[in-house]
């Protein structure tokens, strides 16, 4: 029982761990994606912890069910051949786009923090990056175990105290909830965060696929609902912060709210973000490995150039990036966002997709190919 309750811990914490990178630790995902004078977008925050508990719940599911043996065949399984196809060769771009924010992220905490150029602390995260990687799945996995509930108390916390304590956080919060005003950021405060959780779900999902395969669901059944909840729960504060106008965005609009606390706050704040930039990093070099192998079996060699070339990219500014590549990507999940629920509920209740009908944690073949689940 105890290693079921821990499996299903190490899994949601994974799950965070994986989200909670630059943007989203140092708050500019948050204010680039929701702003910092639209109200309403606090129901756009609301509305984001539900799909983060649904869709994290439907990966784990589809992936401890399903027969894919690497990345690529789960999104063909989800997405079908021709859009799974899509996602599978766009991979590429997106986990390098990922590595190039968290570079970004990185350069300007040391350049904010420590006073160093933005390039050295753009090179400052490569090798830390590689080193973890020789640790593989299971090593991420403990390290998000130890990493995260340090990153999830401080960061509340910290939005906390920013806020002049919970009378000030929950002032805050009754604001965002009287407020009645329409909101911009490329449309709704509903679409915001369609696009906010589908850009986080791609290098989410390559994670929680690779904790979940050949896993029984009883061992991963929740991980998603509870890490899915976390993140709301990191979200919701970090949101009231920047939204509330009492501190400079900056890159890194957090760093003006640890400053402020005193005894040495921004220092621990500033160990903190890195630590969510590192572990963010390696889920994406992971899926960059992965990926490249597949294509000419050097994985290592082709990552290392690539993040060479993601280094020199970096420099072109954290906000920018944000907007630019999280935007982006975040539009085009869209339709995996949309698949994976379709999936989801259809396989749940034992739906025919693809020529499989799925229906429990057993398969069993049947005339003409097909395959039956049968309930256990």
């Amino acid at each position: 029982m105890f290693r079921g309750q821990n499996s299903v811990t190490e899994t949601a914490l994974s799950y965070v761990g994986t989200v909670v990178g630059a943007g989203f630790a140092s708050g500019q995902e948050i204010a680039q994606f929701f702003g910092r004078s639209e109200p309403k977008s606090l129901w756009g925050i609301l509305l984001a912890t539900l799909l983060f508990a649904l869709c994290g719940e439907l990966i784990l599911n589809l992936s401890a069910r399903g027969r894919a043996t690497h990345y690529g065949e789960f999104l063909r399984e989800v997405c079908g051949r021709s859009l799974g196809k899509f996602y599978d060769t766009g991979s590429f771009v997106f986990f390098s786009g990922v590595l190039l924010v968290m570079m970004s992220g990185s350069g300007a905490l040391w350049r904010e923090i420590f006073g160093f150029t933005y390039l050295l602390g753009v090179l400052a995260l490569t090798g830390p990056v590689l080193i973890s990687l020789t640790f593989g799945t299971r090593g991420v996995a403990k390290l998000n175990l130890i990493v995260v509930p340090f990153l999830i108390l401080f960061i509340v916390a910290l939005c906390t105290l920013a806020l002049g304590g919970w009378q000030g956080l929950r002032s805050e919060f009754d604001t965002g909830l009287r407020a009645s005003e329409a909101i911009g950021f490329s449309g709704r405060w509903w679409f915001q965060a369609f696009i906010f959780v589908g850009n986080n779900l791609l290098l989410s999902s390559a994670v929680l696929f690779s904790l979940a395969r050949g896993k029984d669901r009883a061992a991963v059944r929740g991980s998603g609902i509870l890490g899915g909840f976390l993140l709301g729960l990191l979200a919701l504060p970090v949101y009231l912060v920047t939204a509330s106008g009492r501190y400079p965005l900056g890159e890194v609009p957090l760093y003006a709210a640890a400053s402020s606390l005193g005894w040495g706050g921004e220092w621990i704040y500033s160990s903190a973000l890195w630590l969510a930039l590192l572990t963010t990093s390696v889920g994406a070099a992971q899926g960059l490995v992965g990926r490249l192998q597949a294509s000419g079996g050097r994985g290592w060699v082709w990552l290392a150039l690539t993040i060479a070339l993601l280094s020199l990219a970096a420099t072109r500014g954290f906000p920018t990036l944000v907007r630019q590549v999280y935007g982006s990507f975040g539009v085009l999940s869209l339709p995996f966002l949309a698949m994976l629920v379709l999936k989801g509920f259809r396989v749940k209740s034992g739906g025919k997709i693809g020529g499989t009908l799925w229906r429990g944690n057993t398969r069993e073949p049947l005339a003409g190919g097909l395959e039956v689940t049968v309930r256990e």
